[in-house]
């Protein structure tokens, strides 16, 4: 197994423009990666070791609600605050 090898990039102009692997099992990894030193971008472009997660559909959905639960949080604080609250 080949290990990640995420590379420092130049700031991305779009969200199009990221050679990301965001469903690699090793992204999180990566993203710790860059963070740690301080790198605005990272890719995916150079790296052998892809491995997509096996995640079981239930897995899959609760990550799902999880997403949906920040951008709720993050874009309409007051309405996540009030469907939390009980």
């Amino acid at each position: 197994m080949n290990c990640p090898n995420p590379v420092k990039a130049p700031r991305a102009s779009s969200v199009h423009s990221l050679n990301r692997r965001f469903l690699c099992s090793h992204y999180d990894r990566c993203l710790n990666c860059a963070v740690f030193n301080g790198w605005e971008n990272f890719s995916c472009g150079d790296c052998n070791a892809f491995a997509p997660h096996s995640w079981s559909k239930a897995r899959w959905a609760e990550d799902r609600d999880r997403c949906l639960a920040l951008v709720g949080a993050i874009f309409c604080p007051d309405l996540y605050a009030a469907a939390v609250s009980f």
